[in-house]
């Protein structure tokens, strides 16, 4: 029986056959020519060794930041109002519950995040699906007609999150399009797929000057999630939680956010739904935050043992690259975890289904949280007492020409003295 062993390409990006496999019969390397789903490529986006986010802001230098004069203040806030006490309509009628803390999202619990599917669309088997997205913040007919919408390369396998928002992005490394989409469901004839609203980045193939090109990751043109920014570079990656590495900072997702603040850069939007009297207090999408640097991970001083094992994760990411808002779910603060689909797909399992397999839970920790395997990926005891925030706007550009919620674009001189650049 032939016994194989999965190694990447040098530049697994590049390409979709970016898997080679020992046989054991003949001692060989040899490329997987003919496997299923061949416009995947592999490793994904969250590869510890090829992050796609390598040098953008969700690496950025955080050693100086500066602290907003109120940073204590929402340190608390968040604390506070963890779960949120005010719920989806801001009265109090539906709040979070209060057995729940601090959450995880992944595909298989919590509210899922956004699956992000790496593909290259110029591999001659490559599939593709029927996509209808005609809105989006400044969105022009022509993009939504002709990048948005149409045939999109999209694996068969692939599915939008399960529940809450049910986003989708598709990065494709042959044209260099970022396409993302809120709210897609099966269009009502079964043929292909409809969106509410879709966004999207045009960068060069491969996205090996992302960097460069899209320092912020932000959207060009149109939006999908809340803060209008690829922020799947900011979830925990499959391959992160195997090698106990983040490199990068942490896209959470409020539980509580006020009203009546305007987004922090480089978010471009907002959706609080907390009392606008709470905003003096409230952070807000985009704004960068980070834990205070004498957090120990081994020392949890409300219990006086160690914080759980993906907590100290977190925790190590979180004081040298930060933690960025990015979306809400009026329940509870949570982190986002890579979809497990893509792994699924080509393993029969979801790497984060800890009821069919240990293997993450296992490489976390080798005791069980609470007495549970189940409780392997638990994180409720974040300290966000102890987290520390910039002031808004920190490290925006002097001029900046991606427009909030479809407004003008922003000169740091011009602010204040009318609309956008003159």
């Amino acid at each position: 029986m032939t016994a194989y062993v999965f190694s990447k390409y040098p530049d697994g990006r590049r390409h979709a056959l970016a898997v080679k496999a020992f046989n054991a019969e003949t001692s060989k390397w040899e490329p997987i020519g003919s496997r299923q789903y061949p416009e995947v490529v592999f490793p994904g986006l969250m590869d510890v060794a090829n992050y796609a986010g390598a040098g953008t802001v969700w690496q950025r230098d955080i050693s100086q930041m500066p602290l907003a004069e109120n940073s204590a203040e929402m340190a608390a806030w968040m604390e506070r109002n963890n779960p949120d006490p005010w719920g989806r309509t801001g009265d109090g009628k539906f709040p979070g519950s209060p057995r729940v803390k601090t959450g995880t999202n992944t595909s298989v619990a919590g509210t899922s995040p956004i699956p992000a599917y790496l593909v290259d669309s110029s591999h001659p088997d490559c599939h593709f699906q029927k996509m209808e997205a005609t809105r989006g913040v400044g969105l022009t007919p022509w993009a939504a007609q002709n990048i948005l919408s149409g045939m999109i390369p999209m694996p068969e396998f692939a599915e939008p999150a399960r529940i809450g928002d049910r986003g989708l992005a598709i990065w494709d490394v042959h044209t260099g399009v970022i396409r993302e989409y809120f709210m897609v469901n099966r269009a009502a004839n079964g043929d292909g797929w409809t969106a509410v609203s879709g966004g999207f980045s045009v960068m060069s193939p491969g996205f090996k000057k992302l960097a460069q090109e899209n320092w912020a990751t932000q959207l060009q043109l149109g939006s999908s999630a809340v803060a209008r920014m690829h922020n799947t570079l900011g979830f925990v990656g499959i391959d992160e939680v195997r090698c106990g590495q983040i490199n990068h900072a942490l896209a959470f997702t409020f539980g509580a956010v006020s009203k009546g603040n305007p987004p922090s850069w480089p978010a471009q939007m907002t959706d609080g739904k907390s009392p606008a009297s709470e905003a003096p207090s409230s952070p807000v999408h985009g704004q960068w935050g980070r834990l205070a640097a004498d957090v120990n991970p081994w020392f949890n001083p409300k219990t006086g043992l160690p914080y759980n094992p993906m907590t100290r994760l977190l925790i190590v990411a979180a004081k040298k690259y930060g933690i960025v808002g990015t979306d809400t779910n009026a329940f509870c603060h949570a982190f986002n975890f890579e979809d497990g689909q893509t792994e699924k797909a080509f393993t029969g399992v979801d790497p984060w289904d800890v009821e069919k397999t240990r293997i993450l839970a296992d490489r976390v920790s080798t005791t069980a949280v609470d007495g549970s395997m189940l409780n392997a990926f638990s994180v409720k005891d974040f300290p966000w007492d102890r987290t520390e925030w910039a002031p808004r706007d920190w490290g925006r550009p002097d001029v900046d020409f991606t427009p909030r919620e479809g407004g003008a674009a922003w000169r740091r001189d011009r602010d204040g003295v009318g609309e956008g650049v003159r």
